[in-house]
């Protein structure tokens, strides 16, 4: 009985660190914009449209991407503070 539970408990055991493993591994995807805020190529656009236009990932690449690395590069998204120049959220997103 005891032989039971031990190999139980490593089942679980792995079962629950396992994928979070694997996930791990394969958090390398995070989508690098071609254009960062401040860089010499951002300041030749005066057009606010033709920035969103640039910043905007490609859908080969969302098709493909994790929710986490998706995630991480909605945070390095370099219109992410353009959410607060309007007098609510809604818009600015």
């Amino acid at each position: 009985m005891r032989n039971l539970r031990t190999c139980v408990l490593s089942c679980t055991i792995l079962m629950v660190f396992l994928p979070e493993g694997i996930v791990a591994q394969q958090n390398i995807n995070i989508y690098k914009f071609p254009i960062q805020r401040g860089s010499s190529e951002w300041k030749q656009m005066t057009d606010q449209k033709q920035r969103i236009i640039v910043c905007q990932i490609p859908d080969s690449i969302l098709k493909r991407i994790t929710t986490s690395d998706l995630l991480e590069s909605c945070l390095s998204y370099p219109l992410i503070t353009d959410m607060f120049y309007y007098n609510d959220s809604e818009t600015g997103f």
